[in-house]
């Protein structure tokens, strides 16, 4: 779904297809799902809800279900995250234990 909105021409349905996503992966991560928070992250990340994205960032390291470090230092879906301070300290963080 968060493809599918990244590729859509109309903007109603990229913006139901990120609502979708956000319903899926927030009812999977109450399920036990910890691989949601990344994906959340993510979509939080693309939607510019910075704080959010982080907060989920967290939550995926404290359930020990990040991806290697330089997946998240490459992934295009976290780019504008990246580009904030809170991401830098939470990267130096990871870096130095």
């Amino acid at each position: 779904l968060i493809n599918i909105a990244e590729h859509a021409l109309d903007k109603d349905i990229a913006e139901q297809c990120f609502r979708e996503a956000e319903l899926k992966l927030t009812a999977s991560s109450r399920l036990g799902n910890e691989q949601a928070f990344y994906q959340l992250a993510c979509l939080y990340s693309l939607q510019r809800e910075f704080e959010k994205s982080l907060y989920f960032l967290e939550k995926s390291y404290e359930a020990k279900s990040l991806p290697p470090l330089d997946e998240i230092l490459n992934d295009d879906w976290l780019e504008g995250l990246r580009l904030t301070a809170p991401f830098q300290e939470f990267i130096a963080h990871l870096q130095h234990g």
